[in-house]
């Protein structure tokens, strides 16, 4: 006799939304009812959001495959969440042919569960241009006023109601899907004209101008995060405590310049790109509440006219050796030993308990 499998109940995702995948199965699922039968999920489904950080060593550890029998047993199952590394069923992180290069992305999984491509040709352009912008960066399309834009800025705006961003892109996912089964060219249906338009055919005038509305306020948080960004990079440059200029061994040769960085207290988003605009190399963030990020540019050596412009050699840190010495200045001061492992690999370290 076949056990019947408990459908799904909760779908937990990642809470900070650095892909259009969540809003393309949210959408999915909520637009067509046979694809969320054919995968098992409850037409109650809840969304809930989840931090990739991962503070604490789990106690014991758990077979991936038990772990994603039990969770699908209790009508959970994890989707791009990124942290459980191959406990969500609809993950791709952790898999082993995902390992070395970036070949999968989580709707692959999802897809290879059930093949909703398969009856929807209009689908296949929209489903392979969030699936290349995932993996690779790939650009949505060449308008930069695009669905990526509103994630940016929906992120702003709901910082602390990550449920309220994937709303919002699932509506405008919507309008997506309207756009491309009405045969829209595929670089014109990401863009937020095209996608307001697909809107308020889909849902009416009213729900457009909403969505509208909510697309202006996206915008103006972008702006006042940039504006804030930009002052708060002056700032640490009038702090001449916080500037630095450093004789690379290599890049400061190659370039002919010194590199210049910057410690930036700041809790805008953009403060990197800010500070990168202003020319330095290395912006390290301060965050309100002790985080700290560094970030590196791209170092692009000076342009010989005799050399073609895709020639150009371009360079950049390799932050490996700066992690390492920092985990171990941390080790120093909470007085605990590092584990055995890669440290100056990226992702997560733990030391031995105290």
């Amino acid at each position: 006799m076949n056990q019947v499998v408990p459908l799904i109940t909760r779908i937990i995702t990642n809470r900070s939304f650095s892909s259009l995948e969540p809003a393309f199965l949210h959408r999915l699922i909520t637009a067509f009812p046979k694809i969320r039968e054919q995968l098992g999920i409850s037409p109650e489904v809840r969304w809930e959001t989840a931090s990739t950080a991962v503070l604490e060593k789990p106690n014991q550890w758990l077979d991936p495959k038990l772990a994603q029998k039990l969770l699908r047993r209790d009508g959970v199952v994890m989707f791009n969440v990124g942290h459980a590394k191959s406990l969500g069923a609809w993950d791709q992180h952790g898999h082993e042919d995902n390992l070395s290069l970036c070949q999968r992305c989580s709707l692959d999984a999802v897809h290879e569960e059930y093949g909703f491509l398969q009856w929807r040709p209009w689908l296949r352009p929209v489903y392979d241009r969030i699936r290349q912008n995932d993996i690779s960066g790939q650009q949505l399309c060449a308008d930069s006023n695009n669905l990526r834009k509103l994630m940016e800025g929906l992120s702003l705006l709901y910082s602390d109601t990550p449920e309220k961003v994937l709303e919002g892109l699932s509506l405008a996912m919507a309008g997506v899907f309207y756009q491309a089964k009405a045969g829209l060219d595929i670089e014109q249906v990401f863009t937020l004209d095209a996608i307001t338009d697909g809107i308020r055919q889909e849902f009416g005038e009213q729900v457009g101008a909403e969505f509208a509305e909510l697309v202006e306020a996206s915008r103006q948080a972008i702006k006042a995060d940039w504006d804030q960004a930009t002052a708060d990079v002056k700032t640490a440059e009038a702090e001449l405590v916080n500037k630095r200029l450093v004789d690379h061994p290599i890049l400061s040769d190659q370039l002919k310049r010194r590199q210049r960085g910057l410690l930036v207290r700041s809790n805008c988003r953009q403060v990197a790109a800010a500070a990168r605009r202003r020319g330095f190399d290395v912006v390290i963030v301060v965050r309100p509440n002790g985080h700290v990020q560094i970030f590196v540019s791209n170092m692009r050596q000076k342009k010989d006219s005799n050399v073609a412009a895709e020639q150009t050699i371009s360079w950049r840190f390799d932050l490996g050796a700066v992690a390492y010495k920092l985990r171990l200045v941390e080790s120093g001061i909470t007085g605990r030993r590092l584990e055995v492992g890669d440290w100056q690999a990226s992702g997560v370290v733990f030391y031995f308990s105290s």
